[in-house]
């Protein structure tokens, strides 16, 4: 009898185990790689949509790409397609449901490690509609960064990179950004709208002017000569490339740091 129930008890768990309603894999997550070559394309637009969870951006790829994609429901499998025209490439990765909204739970898995390659040039664009995202983008050759924040929490790793061109986007969430390092070229970089915070770290050694306007909240620059709108570093207009940086829009809080 004893035998019996076991055996009972083990159809049971079985049946509710594989009914679970919303689950798509009970027993843990889908994972996917994509590789992409980079063909005979002398330079390539790159465009990364991520709704929510963990997204991690950087580069060390010999390929064009090398991409590991982790996630717990199968309308989220990111799909990946490469074009090559007059030897420009166009790169996109994202979710097939970039357009709505989703709901991710405690329980849910949704993890991206994307790893671009660091000499081919480049214009690369990332939205980030939620969850946390940290982009070392360090190492690649940019000729512009154009990020969306959606919502969440980003980190951006720029130092050292000399990136000529930085358009920021974003409706909600909090950004670090590190600008410090050694540049070889001046940036010009905007960030537009509303976020709960903005941390920039910027270059001691680097020329840099701020022009921050629109509805901000407070902005800390104990480091910065202030005036009207304009933040400028003791290393302005001392050194041949200057960092300017607009800032417009609703930001709650504006902090500007200074770097070695």
């Amino acid at each position: 009898m004893r035998i019996k129930i076991s055996l009972l008890t083990f159809l049971i768990l079985i049946f509710f185990t594989s009914t679970v309603p919303g689950k798509t894999n009970v027993q843990g997550s889908f994972k996917d790689k994509k590789s992409i070559d980079k063909g005979n394309t002398t330079f390539v637009n790159v465009q990364i949509s991520f709704l929510g969870g963990t997204m991690e951006v950087s580069g060390g790829s010999k390929k064009l790409m090398n991409a590991k994609f982790d996630y717990s429901e199968t309308k989220w499998k990111p799909e990946v397609s490469y074009q090559i025209k007059n030897k420009i490439g166009n790169l996109k990765v994202w979710m097939p449901d970039a357009g709505d909204d989703i709901e991710i739970d405690d329980d849910d898995i949704n993890e991206w490690d994307v790893k671009l390659n660091d000499e081919v040039p480049m214009d690369l664009s990332i939205k980030l509609g939620g969850g946390v995202g940290n982009y070392d983008l360090s190492k690649l050759t940019m000729n512009s960064l154009e990020i969306r924040l959606i919502g969440g929490e980003l980190e951006i790793n720029l130092r050292n990179s000399s990136l000529p061109r930085l358009d920021f986007k974003a409706i909600a969430g909090e950004a670090t950004i590190d600008l410090s390092g050694i540049w070889e070229n001046d940036l010009d970089a905007d960030f537009v709208g509303g976020v709960g915070e903005l941390n920039l770290m910027l270059p001691e050694k680097v020329g840099v002017r701020v022009n921050a306007t629109g509805i901000l909240g407070n902005i800390d620059a104990p480091e910065f000569t202030k005036e009207k709108s304009i933040y400028t570093n003791d290393a302005f207009r001392e050194t041949d490339v200057t960092l300017y940086i607009d800032i417009f829009g609703g930001i709650g809080n504006v902090n500007l740091e200074l770097v070695e």
